[in-house]
């Protein structure tokens, strides 16, 4: 019964930006934009049988080009392979359609379990983890600048070529 319980525990949600410079929560997209940044955040348990239905509430990136997925965990002082399973099959789906899923407010125990699983160098790309820092919301703002560098340094490439 627990199992159950907990796994209906898990909630993810959509953060937006307002035009005053606060934020907003809302449902989670089905589906990612393309050429665009959707940043997200799991609210609940992460282990077992939620890691699975976390899966499911993921917005899917398979008609989306370019999505760039930022996923805040610091909530989260430690999580399980299930979920470290479903961060590493997330990770390819998006970059399957040439995008990035970057993980922000990373606490240094879950930075070690990605870190040990190979996680962070091999699925998520060193340059895609940011650490939590004292500052909340630090590494998110930084995520967030980089993501929409690296989407318009693309889109200036591509306006170059004939």
């Amino acid at each position: 019964m627990y199992v159950f319980t907990s796994s209906q525990e898990v909630r993810l949600v959509q953060i937006t930006s307002n035009p005053d410079g606060t934020y907003r929560e809302g449902p989670s997209p089905a589906e990612l934009p393309g050429r665009a940044v959707t940043l997200l955040q799991i609210d609940g348990n992460l282990f077992f049988a939620a890691a699975d239905r976390l899966e499911g509430l993921l917005p899917s990136p398979k008609n989306a080009d370019r999505p760039v997925v930022i996923l805040r965990l610091r909530a989260y002082e430690s999580v399980s392979s299930t979920f470290i399973n479903v961060l590493e099959r997330y990770a390819q789906q998006v970059r399957e359609r040439g995008g990035r899923l970057m993980l922000t407010g990373v606490r240094p125990n879950v930075k070690a379990q990605l870190d040990r699983t190979e996680t962070t160098e091999e699925d998520l790309g060193l340059e895609n983890v940011f650490v939590a820092p004292e500052i909340i919301g630090g590494a998110t703002r930084m995520a967030l600048e980089i993501a929409h560098r690296w989407l318009e340094e693309e889109k200036q490439d591509g306006e170059k070529e004939p």
